[in-house]
């Protein structure tokens, strides 16, 4: 017996023939994935050279919080845009951990 006709009658093999016959010859699942997340990728690299605008100035660029001119407990107390969630003019729009992914990334020179 040679080693073709091993491998062809082996069990292994009448398995993975049956499951591709099975699914139809389908795409794996993870080409899938692996597919969506590329198209998600290149559809935004080109936004990673880019300027911030309108609301970017205020939430970040000059956001205090953002900038690290405050303590890590102000985070807690302020809105998005770094106002006082007391205060009249706060849209009261509270997103701490995203205000505190800014500030790491700012701290590590990626942003």
């Amino acid at each position: 017996m040679n080693l073709r006709s091993h491998l062809s009658s082996s069990p292994r093999n009448a398995q993975s023939s049956v499951e591709v016959r099975e699914r139809g010859g389908e795409p794996p699942v993870w080409c899938i994935y692996a597919t969506v997340a590329l198209v998600a990728v290149a559809c935004y690299l080109n936004a990673l050279g880019g300027d911030f605008v309108h609301d970017d100035i205020p939430a970040v660029v000059r956001n205090k919080d953002v900038l690290a001119q405050t303590p890590l407990t102000t985070l807690l107390k302020n809105d998005f845009w770094g106002t006082p969630m007391r205060d009249v003019n706060s849209h009261k729009s509270y997103r701490p951990l995203t205000t505190l992914t800014f500030r790491s990334l700012k701290f590590y020179k990626i942003l």
